[in-house]
C-alpha cells in the first residue's frame, strides 16, 4: 500500500497532535485513561504511515471512540457553549468532559478516515 503526498501530510501533522495530546494529560486527575486513548491512535497513525495499518484495529478503535464519545455526550448533558470555548480553565467536571468528548470525537474521525484509506488501498492497490 502506497500513501500519496495529501495523506502523508496529513499523517505528519496528525503526530505531533496526538503526541501533544498526550502530553498534557500529565496533570489530569485520569490522565493515564487519556494518555492510553491517545496513545492508541498515535500508534496507529505511525503504522499507517509506515503501511503496516489494519482496517479491522483502526475501525475497531474508531467504533470505539466514537461509542465513548456518544456516552459522555450523554452523560454530560447541555453545557453552556461559552463555559466549554472560553477560558482554558477547567470550570467544573462537565466541561473537561466536554472537552474530552470532543477530543474522541476528532481522533476517532481521523481513525475512520484512515480505515477508510487502508480499505480501499487493499482492495485498488496503486
Amino acid at each position: 500500500m502506497t500513501l500519496n503526498l495529501n495523506q502523508n501530510t496529513a499523517c505528519y501533522i496528525m503526530v505531533p497532535v496526538l503526541a501533544f495530546c498526550i502530553v498534557v494529560q500529565y496533570n489530569d486527575p485520569d490522565g493515564w485513561l487519556w494518555m492510553a486513548i491517545y496513545g492508541v491512535g498515535l500508534i496507529l497513525t505511525l503504522l499507517h504511515l509506515f503501511s503496516k495499518s489494519s482496517t479491522v484495529a483502526l475501525s475497531t478503535a474508531s467504533f470505539v471512540g466514537f461509542a465513548g464519545f456518544v456516552y459522555i455526550s450523554i452523560s454530560v448533558g447541555e453545557l453552556e457553549a461559552d463555559k466549554v470555548l472560553s477560558s482554558m480553565n477547567m470550570e467544573g467536571r462537565g466541561v473537561e468532559e466536554v472537552r474530552e468528548a470532543f477530543g474522541l470525537l476528532i481522533q476517532s474521525a481521523w481513525l475512520a478516515r484512515l480505515a477508510w484509506v487502508t480499505r480501499a488501498n487493499h482492495h485498488h492497490p496503486a
